[in-house]
């Protein structure tokens, strides 16, 4: 299974606060993990 996350579900794998059970869970099932990436440049 692939996964996505946004860059503030991704630091939940990093940072322990709410949602951070479920964001570890999904990465241990998961076979492939993808960040999705967004700058706005000046």
């Amino acid at each position: 299974m692939r996964v996505y996350f946004d860059s503030s579900a991704f630091a939940k794998r990093y940072i322990d606060e709410t949602g951070t059970a479920d964001v570890l869970a999904w990465c241990e099932r998961a076979s492939e993990l993808a960040l999705s990436v967004i700058h706005r440049a000046a």
